[in-house]
């Protein structure tokens, strides 16, 4: 799979297809609520948080309470978020994780496809709907 940023877009494209994915984040101006009227846990993905910073930038702070990192993100269609949850410094004070130590993270959205839009731009991690 090749992958390419540009213009702070994230361009997913396989080999063999012809098909690209373009990903927009809250970094870009986008709002999940934008499209989707609520967002809820659809899954989960293992993942470092470096990866995620490098593919979609810096997180927002979360809600300063339970959550302390998260990420938004569409394909135009798909959206999804993904955060940690009840296990940072904001929930658990300092016995918390450090956000950037967390790697295993939730995923939030309106549907299934959170973790399908998910599946496609991180095939080799470990992203799974088993809720």
């Amino acid at each position: 799979m090749k992958i390419e940023s540009m213009d702070s877009d994230i361009v997913v494209a396989k080999a063999a297809d012809t098909v690209s994915l373009i990903i927009k984040t809250h970094n870009d101006g986008f709002d999940i609520f934008d499209v989707a009227s609520m967002s809820c846990l659809q899954g989960y993905i293992n993942i470092s948080f470096d990866d995620l910073r490098k593919k979609f930038g810096e997180p927002t702070d979360g809600d300063g309470y339970k959550v302390d990192a998260e990420w938004e993100i569409t394909d135009g269609v798909r959206a999804a978020t993904i955060y940690n949850y009840k296990n940072g410094h904001n929930y658990n004070g300092m016995e918390g994780i450090e956000r950037t130590s967390i790697v295993a993270w939730h995923i939030g959205g309106s549907d299934r496809s959170a973790v399908e839009l998910l599946q496609n731009i991180f095939p080799n991690h470990d992203v799974r709907s088993d809720i």
